[in-house]
């Protein structure tokens, strides 16, 4: 599993996410980006979603 999360995302996302990583999860935080990630910065969110394909 993997979540991204930015840095500017509401605490309750930010705190789902970080529960997430407690139990297993993937988390990648992305500087700079709030809730629409893909839209805020597309390509560490391409790069993120990518990178954790290639090891699936």
């Amino acid at each position: 599993m993997l979540t991204i999360v930015g840095t500017l995302d509401t605490t309750d996302i930010r705190r789902v996410s970080d529960q997430l990583a407690s139990h297993g999860a993937e988390q990648v935080v992305i500087d700079g980006a709030a809730h629409m990630i893909n839209l805020d910065r597309p390509a560490e969110f391409m790069a993120a979603l990518r990178g954790f394909l290639a090891k699936v």
